[in-house]
């Protein structure tokens, strides 16, 4: 069984199909849960999908709308991008800083985001936070964290956000 000590993860299992999973619980300082989760199919066509994940920063007004604000802009700005360009770092620094200015004009909240692009030869992503991606590939039963290198600080919203990337090839093992 997997100990998990953060608020959210996401998982996506690789088989025949994609399937995401999530968990998401109520954070120590709110009485309400501040998680949002959006996932889509990539509009551009294919079986090819973009999710995002997001906790708002806890002991900070409006994480609620903060987490909403910051899934709902990184997917519109994301729908714009070539699926090719997903796994350059440049595009997930833009889709993140896109969100952040979003978060930043629209309230005084924060949250952490993670952003994912997955199809069935890879995934990629980038995130900033506390919040986990792991891929359980179902023939192998492996799991793979892939936000291991993530920045925790400066969260979405702070108008400084440093998001780290990462990759995962399914055809060259990474």
């Amino acid at each position: 069984m997997l100990s998990i000590e953060t608020w959210q993860i996401l998982v996506c299992y690789l088989f025949m199909a994609l399937q995401f999973d999530s968990f998401s619980g109520k954070g120590a300082y709110h009485s309400e849960n501040e998680d949002y989760l959006l996932r889509n199919g990539y509009a551009k066509g294919g079986l090819r999908y973009l999710c995002f994940l997001a906790d708002g920063q806890g002991g900070r007004p409006d994480g609620g709308v903060a987490s909403r604000v910051a899934c709902e802009s990184a997917m519109a700005c994301s729908q714009t991008y070539p699926w090719e360009e997903f796994s350059m770092a440049s595009t997930w620094d833009d889709i993140f800083a896109a969100a952040d200015a979003a978060v930043s004009e629209k309230c005084e909240g924060a949250t952490t985001l993670i952003g994912i692009a997955l199809d069935d030869n890879a995934t990629s992503g980038a995130s900033c936070g506390d919040s986990k991606v792991y891929l359980l590939d179902q023939a192998s039963q492996q799991l793979l964290e892939l936000t291991d290198r993530q920045q925790k600080n400066p969260p979405i919203g702070d108008r400084c956000n440093q998001a780290g990337m990462f990759y995962q090839n399914w055809q060259q093992g990474g």
